[in-house]
Formats: structure tokens, sequence, C-alpha cells
């Protein structure tokens, strides 16, 4: 009977892990999505995140400092080749629209990460699942075509590695750096949309 039992588990599609992940998406996506504002949605998903792990017994993994900062540098090093088509014209943006940029910018990591990356376990379907509807989330964007979806699948699949390797932290770390990098630095829309 236990060798039953040990087969059929083998044998079926998703594992306890997979549906716990399935489950924080369907509790916590609505209830997210129906925020209409985006610090709203970044806390609400960073608090829906820690309630999840505390009700399973078990802790967020962040990862450390050092993580973070090196996937901010990578960040960096890989916008680098955007450069060769920047036309880089920078506006007179106040000091005030600068912060609200970066504001900006950590609550769209903050909450993303958290929701999309955070109950994330090592598992192919959840990095398929993950990636799948990031990208499709952002098909309402301007400009949004195949391209961008396979773009974001690919980017998506990319951050659920840093997740699992290095932590949560990593993963927002390069998120934020991703997008204000390209965005704020290079001047180049990301998710269609162009900023300060």
């Amino acid at each position: 009977m236990g060798l039953e039992s040990q087969e059929r588990s083998e044998n079926t599609f998703l594992s306890a892990n997979d549906f716990e992940f399935i489950t924080f998406l369907i509790l916590v996506g609505p209830f997210v999505l129906m925020m209409p504002y985006l610090f709203l949605r970044a806390l609400i998903s960073l608090l829906s995140l820690f309630i999840y792990f505390r009700l399973l017994g078990k802790n967020i993994w962040f990862g450390d400092l050092r993580s973070g900062v090196a996937s901010s540098s990578l960040a960096f090093i890989m916008t680098l080749p955007f450069l060769t088509f920047a036309d880089l014209e920078y506006s007179n943006a106040s000091p005030l629209e600068m912060i609200r940029a970066l504001l900006q910018q950590i609550a769209i990591s903050l909450w993303e990460e958290s929701f999309f990356r955070g109950a994330l376990s090592k598992s192919a379907f959840q990095f398929t699942l993950s990636s799948s509807i990031f990208s499709f989330m952002h098909s309402l964007n301007p400009g949004f075509s195949l391209l961008p979806l396979i773009n974001l699948f690919i980017m998506g699949i990319f951050l659920c590695f840093l997740r699992i390797r290095l932590g949560l932290l990593s993963s927002i770390s390069f998120h934020f750096s991703w997008n204000l990098f390209l965005e704020h630095l290079w001047g180049f829309p990301v998710s269609g949309i162009l900023g300060v």
C-alpha cells in the first residue's frame, strides 16, 4: 500500500507546493488587482506574503544585501546594450518628479515580486505559471505585442531563478534596477509606458 501511494504521488503533475502556490495566487490576486493605487498593491502583496508564510509555518527567504546589490549591478550591466539605441535627451525633471519615479519603481518591484514570485518554490510548473501570468498581465500596456510577451516570459523565468537562488530581495532589486535604468536612465519605455 505504501509503495502504491508513493508511485501515485510521483505520477501526479502537481505537488502540494504547487497547490499552495496556486492557492496564494487565487486568494491574493483579485484582492491586490482591485487596489487602485500602486503603493497599496505593494503593501497588500507584501503583507499577504507574510501572512501566507506565517499560516504555513514557514519563513520568507529574503537573501542578503550583497546578493541584492549584485542583482542591481547585473541589471545595470544588462541594460547597457540599450545605450546603442538610446536617444538620450534628459528633461529638466524636478527633484520631486525624480523622487516620485523612484518610489513608483520601488512599489512596482515590491508588488510584482511579492505576488508573482514571493510564494514560489523550486518547481518548473510554478516558474512557468508565474512567468505566464506575469507576461500576460502586461498585455494591457501600450504597444504590447508578441515580442514583449515572449520577453516578459523570459524575464519572469530569470526572476524566478533569482528568487530561488538568491532570495526575494535579489529579484526585487533586479526588477527595480532594470526598470529604473532602462526607463529613467536610458529613456526606454518599460512595459510600453515611458515615465519621467
